[in-house]
């Protein structure tokens, strides 16, 4: 499975080229990094927003905790009022009705929000404030055993029984009364409105808010829709806590953000509650907003594409499709001018490289053809002088006819000479070839001049290395035909050759000599000739084989002359 997504892709990218590589890469690089950093601040301010909203609606309800608990306390400290005219201390022994009534008007009169005040004393109830029909000894029995274990300390209550004719929840305030010599003298009933809580919380009204006041059973205490006071409150992952807690959950139904605090006497707690969706709702122009930026930006992005498509990436395709077309013969092919800028002075190169590129085969054919018609007329030249070695080996046959022995010598030896004279150049001219022409030249030389003697000494087998032909023939020839043409008698030519890892070659004479230094400086005088030969030999030998090699000349005037060849040994 792997190799064949290899090779896919390997495909595709052969395909393609650069082209792919580069939207890949720009896709991997640039467009991908731009919508997750998108993606991710988005995500972030996000979760910022709700962050600040919830820690805003928790310090919301904490400040409105505390105005409740200020009033529960000024109405807690109200019961205290029978403490303080010494009602409590007539009860139930010596109940004296006007003092206990009076004690309850006060209450009802100096807090608003107190609709009326009940005294139940064994089955005797004292009131005051507004009358209603419902028997309060029912409702206090209802709560007597929670009353009566808080020993005396103030119980708040939810009622829907005192006066819920217009649909307002009602709260009680119940206490159990100790006298100086007895407990439980008595249980103090106030009935309050609603505003104890409506107050603090209808100055918090805010667009999609709910705020919920629960108590220790996790029930409604209190709502400002009413209709749901007393039902559970129901919240996926959502906990009521001791400290103040804000967060996410579920609220039927809907993603909500909640915060929540706690009051500790009485055991409340005060809940807040938005839906994510009204958090985020003054945020959705910027939302539209930065949607609508990240789509010009990718519409920037694949206009750039589209334009380094057509400048860039198809202009070099046709070039590398004309270079294929070139590659395979068709020198003639040309590229019209692409794109622009860099791209088109590339296509002008190219135009320029093919036409050169053409002009250089045209002149190597022309070189190759010229070249096969030299090699014809050499090989036609060798053919013209074929009548003369027959007109020669006839002479040498009649010598031999004839007993001429130095006759018969002499013409094999020019045969010899005119043959490797007439030859084609030959890369593989061994160093024997050049030593039987030497010997052959000598022959001939010895009779017109008679007064030599020759003598090569070999120390390598010489038909195992190349040598550059006629390169010792003219040493051989100053020394024949200037050294001794002057009535020099008994003269004598030794050849050395030998190798030491370079090919060494030595011939001496003991002709008349001649001044090197002069001749360095060109004062021999040109008749004499020797300059010239050997001149050729040092540029030839240079030229050839390279600087490091060359002629060692030490001559002496009227006693002989030593050429030592320094050659490359380069076997055959």
């Amino acid at each position: 499975m792997e190799n064949t997504l290899e090779k896919k892709t390997e495909t595709i990218f052969k395909r393609y080229g650069i082209r792919y590589r580069f939207f890949v890469l720009f896709a991997v690089l640039v467009i991908i990094p731009f919508l997750a950093i998108a993606v991710l601040a988005s995500t972030v301010f996000r979760n910022n927003v709700v962050d600040n909203y919830g820690s805003n609606m928790a310090d919301t309800m904490v400040a409105v905790s505390k105005q409740v608990k200020i009033l529960m306390k000024k109405y807690e400290e109200a019961t205290m009022n029978l403490y303080y005219g010494g009602a409590v201390n007539v009860l139930p022994e010596k109940p004296e009705d006007d003092l206990i009534i009076s004690a309850l008007e006060s209450i009802c009169f100096s807090n608003s929000d107190v609709l009326s005040a009940y005294l139940v004393c064994n089955s005797q109830v004292y009131s005051a404030g507004l009358s209603n029909s419902v028997d309060i000894r029912q409702v206090v029995a209802s709560h007597k055993e929670e009353i009566l274990r808080s020993g005396g300390k103030p119980r708040w209550f939810r009622t829907d029984a005192l006066f819920g004719q217009s649909g307002s929840q009602r709260y009680l305030l119940m206490r159990s009364l100790n006298s100086t010599d007895a407990q439980n003298v008595g249980t103090l009933c106030l009935a309050l409105s609603e505003n104890i809580f409506s107050t603090p919380l209808s100055g918090l009204r805010t667009k999609g808010v709910e705020r919920y006041v629960l108590d220790s059973d996790g029930r409604i205490f209190f709502s400002m829709g009413r209709e749901d006071i007393g039902t559970e409150f129901s919240a996926d992952n959502f906990v009521l806590g001791e400290k103040t807690l804000y967060g996410s959950c579920k609220f039927e139904g809907e993603e909500v953000i909640f915060a929540s605090c706690a009051l500790n006497s009485p055991k409340l707690y005060f809940v807040s509650v938005c839906p994510v969706a009204d958090i985020l709702e003054p945020v959705a122009k910027l939302r539209v907003a930065t949607v609508l930026i990240c789509l010009i930006y990718l519409a920037f992005v694949f206009s750039m594409l589209f334009l380094l498509n057509h400048y860039i990436f198809r202009p070099i395709s046709v070039m590398s499709q004309k270079m294929d077309i070139f590659a395979q013969g068709d020198l003639n092919t040309k590229v019209e001018l692409l794109s622009i800028g860099e791209i088109q002075s590339l296509s002008q190169h190219f135009n320029k490289m093919t036409e050169k590129i053409n002009l250089l085969v045209m002149s190597n054919e022309r070189s190759l053809k010229e070249k096969n018609e030299l090699e014809m007329k050499a090989l036609t030249a060798q053919i013209k002088p074929h009548f003369i070695y027959n007109a020669l080996n006839t002479i040498k046959w009649m010598a031999v006819i004839n007993k001429q022995d130095n006759i018969q010598k002499m013409v094999e030896a020019l045969v010899g000479i005119l043959m490797n004279a007439a030859r084609i150049e030959d890369e593989d001219y061994s160093l024997q070839e050049e030593i039987t022409l030497i010997e052959n030249y000598a022959r001939i030389q010895k009779a017109r001049f008679m007064n030599f003697e020759m003598d090569i000494t070999l120390d390598i087998e010489p038909g195992r290395y190349k040598i550059r032909k006629f390169l010792l023939q003219p040493v051989v020839e100053n020394a024949i035909t200037h050294g001794f043409a002057r009535g020099k008698c008994h003269g004598q030519i030794r050849m050395h050759i030998w190798e030491d890892g370079r090919l060494r070659i030595k011939v001496e004479d003991n002709g008349i000599g001649f001044d090197v230094e002069s001749w360095r400086n060109g004062d021999e005088k040109q008749e004499n000739h020797t300059n010239i030969g050997l001149r050729n030999i040092e540029q030839l030998i240079q030229l050839e084989y390279g600087d490091e090699y060359g002629l060692e000349i030490l001559s002496v005037p009227d006693k002989g002359t030593t050429v030592e060849y320094l050659l490359p040994l380069i076997e055959r």
